[in-house]
């Protein structure tokens, strides 16, 4: 069985009998009572397939042509939806209920003839590893398909996948580390030369399977994921992205297994949401926080923007959106009640105060309309431009330095216009 799967990845991924032979083995899933022995090696290998195809059907050359299908079989989204339907119909055979229920793996194979079975634990480590890499397989295939479709520049699916990738992410951070500490496995390679013989040990390439989450890298896309709902003027949704963001990274709990060779790069050609994999460069932790900071001080004046041209005449009220917009706390499931209340009172507030959720969140994700609403805006950037510019110095870094500086300006600007006071008013443009 092993051999056959192994002889399928190695076909080329836009060969007609490649294609029958899988899609076959797909349409008998549902009903096949292999399901178990197969469902997470299709999983693997339909993952494979779309590494080595064309990433889009959506080539420079069909410009001026009309755009073709994606759902080609060049292309890494053919793939991806295959390896999608087998998690889906996995699910919906055992209930959605992966635990207790999971198919074999590559990983679960080769720890085969590592551990003991006729010992409880033996048993229950096959049972996680296979949980865990079913999981995460499927993980990769939303990481994936958020690639493709941003791609595609189709930004709604992109976003879709984005944030399906992130939350689950975080759902099974838990797991890994559970799964890496019982093997006690650390993360690393065994070191070889060219002439060694020695296989390579299970734990060693379980570790280059299993990817433990990295703190920096995931605040980095929630924060880019939060620009696409802002430009949706999905607000709500933009304010979890970017606490979600500052929460993982305040997190002690991820805080050892953040990684330095990781960087936030997108498309230059497209403003389609895109994850980001491992890199050679990755910015350190205090850029990190600066980079989430900015991104907060420039939701909050897109705000202060709108609210005010709002009350001076200059927009129109918004018609009501027949687009829902995510309810604040359902993206990730990720408890921000900390990144709220700071946000709101400030980092000195006393964590056991009451905290108004739905008002805090409703005076941090809407545009305001009169002064006490723009204040507690105005407040929170202002708390937030010294963590930017920390890293961002005049000396260092002079282009970001000088926005940041007309982020502060563009602040007094705004929140003279709420101000009723004549006095006040001169006080604050004094300080434009």
């Amino acid at each position: 069985m092993k051999g056959f799967f192994q002889a399928i990845e190695t076909l080329a991924a836009c060969t007609e009998t490649t294609k029958s032979v899988l899609d076959g083995c797909i349409a008998s899933l549902s009903r096949s009572d292999d399901l178990q022995a197969f469902a997470g090696l299709l999983q693997s290998c339909f993952n494979s397939l779309a590494v080595v195809s064309a990433p889009s059907s959506h080539q420079p050359e069909a410009e001026g042509k009309d755009r073709p299908d994606t759902d080609v079989e060049s292309t890494a989204l053919h793939w991806l939806r295959r390896a999608e339907s087998v998690f889906q119909i996995y699910s919906r055979v055992f209930g959605g209920a992966i635990k207790g229920h999971a198919p074999e793996c590559w990983e679960s194979l080769g720890f085969f003839d590592s551990l003991d079975f006729s010992s409880p634990t033996g048993k229950d480590t096959t049972e996680l590893i296979k949980e865990l890499m079913f999981e995460t397989s499927y993980t990769t295939t939303l990481f994936m398909l958020a690639q493709a479709y941003s791609n595609d520049d189709d930004r709604t699916e992109a976003a879709k996948y984005c944030q399906q990738t992130l939350q689950r992410q975080l759902q099974f951070a838990g797991h890994t580390e559970a799964l890496l500490t019982r093997l006690g496995v650390e993360n690393h390679k065994a070191a070889s030369t060219d002439g060694d013989t020695v296989p390579v040990p299970p734990s060693d390439w379980l570790v280059s399977s299993v990817v433990r989450i990295d703190p920096i890298e995931w605040a980095s896309n929630a924060s880019t994921l939060g620009e696409y709902y802002l430009a949706c003027g999905h607000y709500e949704a933009t304010l979890e992205c970017l606490l979600s963001a500052w929460t993982v990274l305040e997190d002690p709990q991820l805080k050892h297994c953040r990684k330095t060779d990781n960087i936030n790069k997108s498309g230059k050609d497209s403003d389609a949401p895109v994850l980001t994999g491992p890199s050679q460069h990755m910015p350190n932790f205090c850029q990190a926080k600066a980079d989430v900071a900015k991104r907060m001080i420039n939701f909050a004046l897109s705000l202060m923007d709108i609210g005010s041209k709002r009350i001076t005449d200059e927009e129109p009220e918004p018609e009501t959106s027949t687009d829902a917009s995510p309810q604040y706390g359902t993206l990730f499931q990720l408890c921000t009640d900390k990144a709220l209340v700071e946000a709101y009172n400030g980092p000195m507030a006393d964590d056991k105060q009451q905290l108004n959720c739905h008002e805090t969140i409703k005076t941090l994700s809407t545009p305001p309309k009169e002064y006490a609403a723009a204040a507690y805006l105005f407040r929170w950037i202002s708390r937030l431009l010294p963590v930017a510019t920390a890293f961002y110095t005049m000396d260092d870094r002079c282009t970001e330095a000088v926005e940041l500086s007309c982020c502060h300006a563009r602040a007094y600007s705004y929140i003279a216009i709420y101000e009723s006071d004549p006095t006040r008013q001169v006080c604050t443009a004094c300080c434009i």
